[in-house]
């Protein structure tokens, strides 16, 4: 393996290469792991001797270079074009009659980003293009044309599973169908596929083939140990105290959904209903019917919480749940019926590192998934569980079935229950609740495992692919 720091730069522009990265993942201020993903990868192509030109999204359009060796490139939200561009001759555009995959609201931008493309092939002569799309499909069209046009390397990047293994919102059969279409002709033309889960590399093998398994790999997401409390050494314990008087914690970081879906039928949702069912018949939409997203929902957990804190007083005093992330109206209602207004509490969104404070503090970190009818193991593996397992805190995974829930159990810290399996969630609870009265939540870390999510190593990773591509 070449270690980063081994890397000799070439003679001439002192650059060892040119990587044209696309991606909306990269902002000037990331808080979201794709964002943190990006912003990682891209500094270990500049630690590697690359020049990096990569091109984003912004409300106006610009072009700097904002690092020695980092060019960035932002098409306008409206696809305009940095007014270096403009004055180019030659510069080429969207065929009228090629549409682009969905689903995604950033067509015209990503017409703007093939255009940009051309001016910056041609400025900076890069030996490769790398896309990152999380998710925004269109984008990896986009990103498939280029480097066919200019017979470069091509690497795609899947965050999220595009027409294999996942039900998409398509308006019309048509959009499915071209799902589809551009899914494959993008996985075949690509020279590597990065997934972050191994789950979804395997559906894509047996969608396209064995041929394929050389091809896509798995760089998963990851902890930054920079802005984390990690290493907490072989702990097998938690750190609670056993003092019969201290609050126990739990803490959900990240956005819930599938909460306006939960609770009795009304005017607004039979009318909804029956413009999909209009919708379907007529256009072939899909609509996510099979994706059972009130599993997100903290609806089950809160109702589990209210009883147990029925059942046990000092479970009711001493409890708290902090939720980090969009607050909703429905969730104070939830904790009133439960009895428990006090006890759970919505901080709103937050930036990372502070919400980092809310994870450090609490006994028992919280993490939900919605499920897939029809599937019986899950592909996707929520980012924050990355995060979580850094701090080697007991995890109460409420999941179905999946490489989510298998991570979490080889990692030593796991305490499962089924999203909807209320009693389920309530036997767990006392069971993490009296451990905690006691000697502290009895986990076993396996720092091991837990190590390899360090972002560095996956980093290390990416650098290697395109190492792999761009040698001369």
């Amino acid at each position: 393996m070449t270690l980063l720091s081994e890397i000799k730069y070439s003679q001439g522009n002192g650059y060892v290469g040119t990587v044209l990265y696309l991606t909306y993942a990269y902002v000037d201020h990331p808080t979201g792991a794709g964002c943190i993903r990006a912003v990682r990868f891209i500094d270990g192509l500049l630690t590697a001797g690359y020049q990096v030109v990569v091109v984003s999204m912004d409300k106006e359009p610009s072009l700097k270079e904002v690092a020695p060796g980092l060019i960035a490139c932002r098409v306008g939200d409206d696809g305009r074009l940095p007014d270096e561009m403009l004055s180019a001759k030659g510069l080429g555009r969207w065929p009228f009659l090629k549409f682009l995959p969905g689903p995604d609201v950033y067509g015209r931008v990503n017409k703007g980003v093939y255009r940009a493309c051309g001016w910056l092939v041609k400025t900076y002569r890069p030996e490769l293009v790398y896309v990152m799309t999380p998710p925004c499909f269109s984008l990896n069209a986009v990103g498939f044309q280029v480097p066919q046009k200019y017979d470069l390397p091509f690497v795609m990047e899947l965050d999220d599973a595009w027409a294999a293994g996942m039900y998409w919102p398509y308006r019309n059969f048509i959009r499915r169908y071209l799902a589809d279409k551009w899914e494959r002709r993008c996985l075949m033309a690509a020279d590597k596929v990065v997934t972050v889960t191994e789950t979804h590399r395997e559906i894509l093998i047996g969608a396209y083939g064995d041929e394929m398994s050389d091809k896509i790999l798995t760089i998963r997401h990851s902890y930054d140990p920079l802005i984390m409390n990690c290493d907490r050494g072989q702990n097998t314990k938690d750190v609670g105290t056993g003092d019969k008087n201290s609050p126990f914690r739990m803490a959900y970081v990240g956005q819930v959904r599938g909460v306006d879906m939960v609770g009795g039928v009304t005017f607004g949702k039979v009318v909804r209903r029956i413009w999909q069912m209009v919708r379907k018949g007529l256009l072939g939409a899909n609509f996510c019917e099979k994706i059972v997203l009130e599993w997100m929902s903290p609806h089950y957990l809160i109702e589990a919480m209210g009883q147990v804190a029925q059942q046990d007083k000092d479970f009711g005093r001493r409890v708290r749940l902090d939720f980090v992330g969009e607050s909703y109206e429905q969730i104070d209602q939830w904790a009133r019926k439960a009895n428990l207004p006090s006890q759970i509490t919505q901080h709103g969104p937050m930036s990372q590192e502070r919400a980092q404070k809310y994870v450090d503090q609490a006994d028992v970190l919280l993490v939900n998934l919605y499920g897939l009818v029809g599937h019986d193991y899950h592909w996707c593996v929520p980012t924050k569980i990355y995060t979580y397992l850094a701090t080697g805190k007991p995890i109460l995974s409420l999941m179905p079935p999946g490489e989510a829930c298998d991570l979490i159990k080889e990692a030593g810290v796991g305490f499962f229950a089924r999203p909807d399996d209320v009693e389920g969630i309530v036997r767990q609870l006392k069971r993490l609740f009296e451990q905690h009265q006691g000697d502290g939540i009895e986990v076993k870390p396996n720092w091991e495992l837990i190590r390899q999510f360090d972002i560095a190593k996956q980093q290390q990773k990416f650098v290697e692919i395109v190492q792999s591509l761009s040698a001369p």
